[in-house]
């Protein structure tokens, strides 16, 4: 986990914020179906280390994009609802996916996680992905002027 966050910004400079989110964000999907098929413990620990890795990488670089699309008085509102979001998501998935393993274990669980998650990648991939442009005077990306999302 400590080297996937200490990666991100490494990432972001070669990649730019949404692409590393969006490819460590698929990067995770094959760890996960690891974790949702195999029973042998050497392999899935190590696929359990990686994918929490590789998650987790992009929550502050989507919390700095959020920063980066907001107008300077709208951070604090945005930076409350991509907190309000993210915790209110845990609470309600964690309560859903708590009956789910009940009554049909964790396979199912991660699988419907698989799907949920390429879906969300592609949505946030087909909605930010055009804001970004790589520098042509110096290394790294910077966000476009956006007037509406």
């Amino acid at each position: 986990m400590l080297v996937g966050t200490l990666s991100g910004p490494f990432l972001t400079r070669k990649l730019g914020l949404v692409r590393t989110i969006v490819l460590t964000q698929l990067a995770s999907i094959p760890f996960m179906l690891i974790l949702a098929y195999s029973y042998y413990l050497p392999l899935v620990v190590p696929a359990f280390v990686i994918r929490g890795g590789l998650m987790n990488l992009g929550v502050p670089i989507s919390s700095n994009l959020g920063m980066e699309l907001a107008d300077k008085e709208e951070q604090g509102l945005v930076n409350a609802l991509l907190m309000i979001s993210w915790t209110g998501s845990w609470m309600i998935s964690v309560w859903i996916g708590g009956h789910v393993i009940e009554a049909y274990g964790y396979t199912v669980t991660l699988n419907i996680s698989v799907v949920l998650y390429m879906i969300s990648t592609v949505a946030y991939y087909l909605f930010f992905g055009k804001i970004e442009r790589k520098n042509t005077d110096k290394p790294g990306w910077h966000i476009r002027q956006v007037t509406h999302l």
